[in-house]
C-alpha cells in the first residue's frame, strides 16, 4: 500500500518548523524593523489512488500540493495508472489540481515520485552517471509534458530495504548525485525563459537512520526545500507500526 498515512481525506499536509533564534541570556533578540519573515510553506500530499474530488480542495491556505504519487519504471518517471485499493490513477487527477490556481494563482502543483510502494528503482536509476542522466531527462520531461511547477523525490529510503526495495551503501552518495542531475535537467528546460523555475524538493525521514544514509548537508544546495516525514520522529519499530496502522 503506497503510504498509508494518506488515509482519511486523501489529503496529508506537512507542517513547517520554525526556529527561533535567542540569547545566551534566555531572551529573545529583536528582529530589524525592514527584516520581512519568510512565509511558511504549506505542502498537502494529496492521494492519487483515494477516491476523491480533488476540485474540492480548499487551497486558500496552502502553498504546494504534491500529487502522490508517480512511479519508476525502466530507470525513468512514468504515470502508474496501476489500482490501488481498486482505484487506478489517472492523469486528470493532475489536471484537477492544476485548475485549482483559479482560486489560488500562486499555488505550485508538483509530482511526487515514489513512496513506501514505489521507491524500488531508486537504487538503480542513482546507480552510474548514464542511469541518473536517464532518471533526471525523464523528470524534466515529465514536468513539461504534465504543466507542472517542479518535481517532488520521496525515496523511501537510501541504503534501507524500505518497502523490500534494492539498496546499497552507494545510495548515500548516489541521491545527492540524482538530486544534482535533476536539478541541472530541470535548469536546462526552463534556460532563457525569463522567471521560469521548476522546483526540486525531497520528502525526508526524520530518524537517524536517515540522516546517516544521506548527506543532506550536501545534497540541500540542489533542492528548493525540504519536507520532513514527522511521522518517523521514532525508532524503527514503532515506525514500522505506524506505517502499517495510520
Amino acid at each position: 500500500m503506497n503510504r498509508k498515512k494518506l488515509l482519511l481525506s486523501g489529503i496529508y499536509v506537512l507542517s513547517s518548523l520554525i526556529f527561533f533564534n535567542c540569547s545566551s541570556g534566555g531572551r529573545k533578540k529583536e528582529k530589524p524593523k525592514d527584516l520581512k519573515q519568510p512565509k511558511p510553506n504549506v505542502v498537502a500530499y494529496v492521494a492519487g489512488y483515494r477516491s476523491f474530488d480533488f476540485t474540492t480542495i480548499d487551497v486558500s491556505n496552502l502553498t504546494h500540493i504534491n500529487f502522490a504519487f508517480v512511479n519508476i519504471n525502466k530507470g525513468e518517471v512514468v504515470f502508474d495508472t496501476t489500482k490501488i485499493d481498486g482505484k487506478a490513477l489517472t492523469p486528470k487527477d493532475i489536471e484537477a489540481l492544476n485548475s485549482l490556481k483559479k482560486t489560488n494563482p500562486e499555488l505550485k502543483v508538483l509530482a511526487s515520485v515514489g513512496g513506501w510502494s514505489w521507491s524500488k528503482g531508486f537504487s538503480d536509476a542513482a546507480l552510474s552517471p548514464e542511469s541518473r542522466s536517464k532518471f533526471a531527462a525523464s523528470c524534466a520531461r515529465f514536468v513539461a509534458d504534465y504543466q507542472l511547477d517542479g518535481i517532488d523525490l520521496d525515496w523511501e529510503y537510501p541504503n534501507q530495504t524500505g518497502a523490500g526495495n534494492t539498496f546499497r551503501p552507494e545510495d548515500v552518495h548516489n541521491f545527492t548525485l540524482i538530486l544534482k542531475a535533476v536539478r541541472e535537467a530541470l535548469d536546462q528546460q526552463v534556460a532563457g525563459k525569463s522567471g521560469v523555475h521548476y522546483l526540486l524538493t525531497i520528502a525526508t525521514g526524520a530518524d537517524q537512520d536517515y540522516v546517516k544514509n544521506t548527506e543532506l548537508g550536501e545534497l540541500q544546495q540542489y533542492v528548493d526545500f525540504i519536507n520532513i516525514m514527522t511521522t518517523t520522529f521514532t525508532t524503527a519499530y514503532t515506525k514500522l507500526l505506524v506505517t502499517t496502522v495510520i
